[in-house]
C-alpha cells in the first residue's frame, strides 16, 4: 500500500523545492521456490557400475541416490515488513527512493550430511537430506538517487547512485539431537551470525628472524606461516594452554605443539555488509560518455589461487618469505619437509575481500542529423568500451586477482576492450 501526500497546504509551502513525496508501506509472506523438484522423495539411481551378473550377463540394479527424500519437509516462509519513501526535489532535478526492511525467515532449507551411522552413499561420501534446519533475520536499508547535474542545450551530466546495506543473522538452528560443530561448519550456520561464515585459521603473519624460539614451540621455523591459536605467550619460547576444566599445559621446543581442528576460529562472512553503484553519464553535441563504478565492502573471500602455495607450479606474483625478503604475505616454499606446518598454511586464501572497481568505461558518437539524411540513415553511432579498467582491492594480496569473482583463478580478471558501429536505417 502506498500514500501520497497531497494535502493543498502542505504542498504549498513546498512547492519551490518539492515536486513528489510517497510514502509506501508493505507487509507479506513469501515463499522459497528455489528448491529442486522431489527433494521430499528418496530417488533412485543406475550408473552401471553396481549391476549384477549371475553368468547370463548383467541385470541392470539401481541403489539409493545420495539425496534421501524428506517427508516432513514444509515451505521455507519469509515474513517481511518494508517501509520506502519515493521523492522528487527541485523541479525533478533529483529524484530517488529510500527503503528500509525485515525480514524473519523461518524454516531455513539447508541440504544437510545425515549421520554416517545410518550408511553413507560412498566412501567418505555421507547421505544428503533437505531440511528446515534454520531461522534468518534480515534487516538493511536500500537507497536509489537520479540527478540531472547539469542540462543545457549542448552540455548534459546524470547520476544514478545505489546503495544497499544488509545485516544477516542467524537466530536459531535445529540439527536435531545428534549436532555436531562438524555439522554446523559443513552449512557455514554460527548463532547470531551471517550465514556462509568462513571457519578455517586465521593467518597473523609469517615467523621473523628473532622469533626462533616462539616458533619452535609450534614445531616451525621463521619463514613458516604464523596462525592465530589457543595459546598465550608467557615468555620467549613458553607458551600455555588452559583447558575448559582449568588444566595449564605448557609447551616448548621440547614439548612443541601441533595446531588443530580446536584453533580455527569464524574469520568473516562471503556477504558484503554494503553494495554501491555510481553510474555518470556526460552528452555533449554528439559525443557520449560512461563511467560505471560498483564497490562490495566487508565480505571476506577463500580465494584458490592464494591457496596454491606449496604447489610445484606457483603464480608468480607470490611474495614469499625469504631471509633477504621477510615478508609477511607468503611463507617460504619447500621441496620436502616433514613438519606440522601444513596446517597453517591452510588459511592462506582468506583474505578481506572488499574492493571498487571502474567496471566500464564508455565512448561514442553519433552522427549529425544532417549528415544522417545525405547518407540515408536515421542513426548512426561509434563507440568504444573498456570492462575492468581499474581494480582497487582493500587487501593488496588481491592486486593480481578479481575479488568480484571471490578470487578464483576459473574466472580471471579480464580488460575487454570493444569498439564498434550502432546503424539503422
Amino acid at each position: 500500500m502506498a500514500w501520497r501526500i497531497s494535502d493543498e497546504p502542505f504542498m504549498e509551502s513546498t512547492r519551490n523545492w518539492l515536486n513528489n513525496l510517497k510514502l509506501r508501506v508493505g507487509y507479506g509472506v513469501s515463499g522459497n521456490p528455489n528448491v529442486d523438484a522431489y527433494v521430499s522423495r528418496t530417488e533412485v539411481t543406475s550408473n552401471g557400475l553396481d549391476n549384477i551378473n549371475f553368468g547370463s550377463g548383467p541385470i541392470t540394479s539401481s541403489v539409493l541416490s545420495q539425496a534421501v527424500g524428506n517427508v516432513e519437509m514444509g515451505w521455507e516462509k519469509s515474513y517481511n515488513w518494508n517501509i520506502g519513501v519515493d521523492f522528487g526535489i527541485i523541479n525533478n532535478r533529483i529524484d530517488g527512493a529510500l527503503e528500509f526492511y525485515d525480514t524473519d525467515t523461518k524454516d531455513v532449507l539447508y541440504s544437510r550430511n545425515l549421520p554416517s551411522t545410518g550408511g553413507l552413499f560412498k566412501p567418505k561420501n555421507p547421505y544428503k537430506m533437505v531440511c528446515n534446519v534454520a531461522r534468518m533475520r534480515n534487516t538493511g536499508f536500500e537507497m536509489t538517487i537520479n540527478s540531472r547535474n547539469i542540462v543545457t542545450k549542448d552540455f548534459q551530466w546524470t547520476t544514478t547512485l545505489t546503495f544497499a546495506a544488509n545485516k544477516e543473522r542467524v537466530k536459531s538452528i535445529d540439527l536435531g539431537s545428534g549436532t555436531t560443530v562438524d555439522n554446523l561448519v559443513s552449512l557455514g550456520l554460527f548463532m547470531d551470525n551471517p550465514k556462509d561464515m568462513i571457519y578455517n585459521y586465521r593467518k597473523l603473519g609469517i615467523w621473523q628472524k628473532g622469533e626462533e624460539a616462539d616458533a619452535a614451540v609450534f614445531g616451525l621455523l621463521p619463514g613458516d606461516s604464523k596462525v592465530n591459536t589457543r595459546l598465550v605467550k608467557v615468555s620467549d619460547g613458553l607458551w600455555t594452554l588452559t583447558e575448559e576444566d582449568g588444566t595449564v599445559t605448557e609447551y616448548t621446543a621440547e614439548n612443541p605443539y601441533q595446531i588443530g581442528e580446536k584453533d580455527k576460529e569464524l574469520i568473516g562472512h562471503k556477504s558484503p555488509s554494503w553494495t554501491a553503484g555510481l553510474n555518470n553519464s556526460f552528452y555533449y553535441k554528439g559525443f557520449d560518455l560512461n563511467v560505471f563504478i560498483t564497490a562490495r565492502w566487508g565480505q571476506t573471500v577463500q580465494s584458490p589461487i592464494l591457496g596454491y602455495f606449496g604447489r610445484v607450479a606457483m603464480p608468480d606474483f607470490y611474495d614469499y618469505w625469504t631471509e633477504s625478503n621477510p615478508t609477511n604475505d607468503f611463507p617460504r616454499p619447500y621441496m620436502s619437509r616433514s613438519t606440522s606446518h601444513s596446517a597453517s598454511n591452510l588459511g592462506l586464501g582468506i583474505v578481506d575481500g572488499s574492493y571498487w572497481k571502474i567496471k566500464t568505461i564508455s565512448l561514442g558518437y553519433t552522427l549529425p542529423k544532417n549528415v544522417l539524411d545525405k547518407a540515408g540513415m536515421s542513426r548512426c553511432r561509434f563507440y568504444g568500451t573498456i570492462s575492468n579498467p581499474f581494480v582497487f582491492a582493500k587487501d593488496k594480496l588481491l592486486r593480481d586477482v578479481d575479488p568480484e569473482t571471490g578470487g578464483t583463478d576459473g574466472f580471471p580478471l579480464y580488460k575487454q576492450i570493444v569498439f564498434g558501429i550502432n546503424l539503422s536505417f
